[in-house]
């Protein structure tokens, strides 16, 4: 069975309809904007008008997931030490890849709150214990209860350039990632000058565990960073495609590491004497004007739910399904300077003390 998502203007759909019509044994044809639209291998895919688009699967949840929890776990939610030593049998491990399978396909589609959890699951495929069992169980829970969709709306007027903005986050030596590695979560966004909107749509996102080491949560950072420009180089030729001249040059990349968007040479070279070239090619992106750097506090950082499982981090991604807005709480990359100023004379540190510095800075963020 072959399916086929088009969309185009009338004409251009009638033409293609006709054509499959004439030289196909077509089965059938629903409209998104129909009922409540159409299902595409678990998507549900509806036009709501002719400016707003979502997308969800609750219908593959209920169908593919609610019912298959562990049973040997079924009514616990806690693992204890020794969960961790009983591997699962024949059987388990085959449950424990059947239903990993199905939560990869929608984490990758959909339930990017689920990304972060499905990915340090996926690592124990194979060799799944009791405990692993427990977790996915809670995760089965997790995914049942919250209902998250996806909504794409028109940003502005056509008469508005787009830009390319990712949101990234680093988790350093993160005590839910096998042998404490350190992540790296972004999300790729579609969205405009914030002069004009905060709105944005939501391309893609990621939660990778980092494959370099990270000395430091600035290296985890930095490194997360950089993946980002190259990420944005990517997407960028992709988007032009679409939008031609009405596409801004310069990307935006939202960050919650200040010791990166300080432009604080000096902590970064005590900390990570390794991370200079990758410090030098991300300020010549900045300087070229392709990327332009803006700081966000972390409680207000939605991909800090692509690194970190606490309720705190997720809570902040799941605020941004609900809005699909980022950026008002932004402070851009070139204020920084002045900004340094203004917190070492508020805390009265010595400005060589950086790293207390840092800490002031981001405690006065949270009050």
């Amino acid at each position: 069975m072959t399916s086929l998502i088009a969309t185009a203007s009338p004409k251009v759909l009638d033409e293609l309809h006709a054509l499959l019509e004439r030289d196909f044994t077509v089965g059938t044809c629903e409209d998104a904007s129909e009922g409540r639209g159409f299902l595409y291998r678990g998507l549900r895919v509806h036009k709501r008008d002719s400016h707003h688009m979502s997308i969800d699967m609750h219908e593959y949840v209920d169908r593919e997931i609610k019912g298959c929890k562990y049973a040997g776990g079924a009514n616990r939610t806690r693992a204890t030490a020794k969960d961790a030593t009983v591997t699962l049998d024949a059987s388990g491990q085959e449950w424990y890849r059947a239903i990993i399978g199905k939560f990869i396909w929608c984490s990758c589609q959909v339930r990017a709150d689920l990304n972060t959890q499905v990915s340090q699951a996926a690592s124990s495929l194979g060799k799944a214990t009791m405990a692993d069992a427990i977790r996915v169980n809670n995760i089965i829970d997790q995914a049942v209860k919250r209902k998250v969709e996806l909504h794409f709306r028109r940003l502005t007027t056509k008469t508005r350039k787009r830009t390319l903005k990712i949101c990234c986050d680093a988790a350093f030596k993160n005590k839910h990632e096998p042998n404490c590695k350190s992540r790296g979560g972004m999300m790729l966004l579609l969205g405009c000058n914030t002069a004009v909107t905060d709105a944005t749509s939501l391309l893609a996102w990621s939660s990778k565990k980092i494959a370099r080491v990270c000395k430091s949560p600035t290296g985890a950072e930095v490194l997360t960073v950089s993946a980002s420009i190259d990420e944005l180089d990517f997407a960028f030729h992709i988007a032009v495609a679409f939008y031609t001249d009405d596409l801004e040059f310069c990307s935006e990349i939202f960050t919650d590491s200040f010791s990166l968007t300080s432009t604080q040479e000096k902590y970064t070279k005590e900390i990570n004497p390794n991370l200079q070239v990758d410090v030098a090619i991300i300020r010549q992106k900045v300087r070229d004007g392709e990327v332009r750097l803006t700081h966000i506090p972390g409680v207000s950082n939605p991909s800090d739910g692509l690194t970190k499982i606490e309720n705190c981090a997720q809570d902040s991604l799941l605020r941004y399904f609900d809005l699909f807005t980022i950026g008002k709480d932004g402070t851009k990359y070139e204020e920084f300077e002045s900004l340094m100023v203004k917190v070492f004379e508020a805390v009265k540190l010595d400005q060589d003390n950086l790293e207390q510095a840092l800490r002031a800075y981001a405690r006065e963020l949270e009050v």
